[in-house]
């Protein structure tokens, strides 16, 4: 009983993690314009997918060392549980970063009105990204009936981790490291569609000024017109 307590606690962690603490993410970006917010979005989920598949292949390494092992000593137990508590911060992190990419859409969208209906497309990719995230830990977490209901908080989890007995310490670093590579996976995911929302905003501004530039052009060429018409002494003409 103490082993499953103890790993549902690990998994707690990453569960905990995974619910956003940043009730403005939007503010991720400061008072950059809204093309620069964009690329500091992209940025940003590139450096933490660089380093979600660090602390991946550091879990991975130990739970591999550990594999024969009966028990995890402490000195291998006590990194791997640093790589843990790391990871339920990158995994809050990434959920942060995907309501910032939903406050860039919704604010372009505010911005630009005839852009709304691809803006909540947008929006609703990233609020199912962030549900198949969440869905994926607790999969993990189902795998070895395991539950995130017997803890309140991340710290008090992180807390019970080090005081439980080493009997159930492998089975939480293979849990952690099921729980590392859905990170890093739905990192790239993430990174893939950061892009593809910065692209669609730019087509939109590169056909509205491209739309500009024709109204422009069209008025320039009606004034021209009309002022040849009035020297030629027929208004009318043309």
């Amino acid at each position: 009983m103490k082993k499953i307590k103890m790993s549902i606690a690990v998994s707690l962690a990453l569960v905990c993690g995974g619910v956003p603490v940043l009730s403005d993410a939007g503010t991720l970006t400061g008072g950059a314009t809204m093309p620069e917010q964009i690329v500091q979005e992209g940025t940003a989920i590139e450096q933490l997918m660089k380093q979600a598949e660090a602390v991946q292949l550091q879990i991975q390494q130990v739970t591999d060392a550990a594999q024969n092992l009966e028990q995890v000593p402490n000195q291998m137990w006590q990194p791997a549980a640093q790589d843990l508590n790391q990871l339920a911060q990158i995994e809050s992190q990434a959920q942060g970063l995907s309501m910032a990419g939903q406050n860039i859409s919704s604010t372009f969208a505010q911005q630009y009105p005839q852009y709304s209906s691809t803006s909540a497309a947008t929006i609703g990719q990233y609020q199912q990204w962030s549900q198949n995230l969440l869905n994926s830990t607790q999969g993990a977490l189902a795998t070895q009936n395991m539950s995130a209901q017997d803890f309140q908080n991340n710290a008090q989890s992180l807390q019970t981790i080090e005081n439980e007995p080493v009997s159930g310490r492998l089975q939480a670093l293979q849990v952690g490291n099921q729980i590392a590579g859905n990170v890093a996976t739905s990192l790239q995911q993430l990174g893939t569609m950061a892009a593809a929302q910065m692209h669609a905003q730019d087509a939109y501004m590169a056909n509205r000024q491209q739309s500009q530039n024709a109204s422009v052009s069209n008025n320039q060429k009606w004034a021209t017109t009309t002022e040849q018409a009035v020297q030629s002494g027929n208004p009318y003409n043309g």
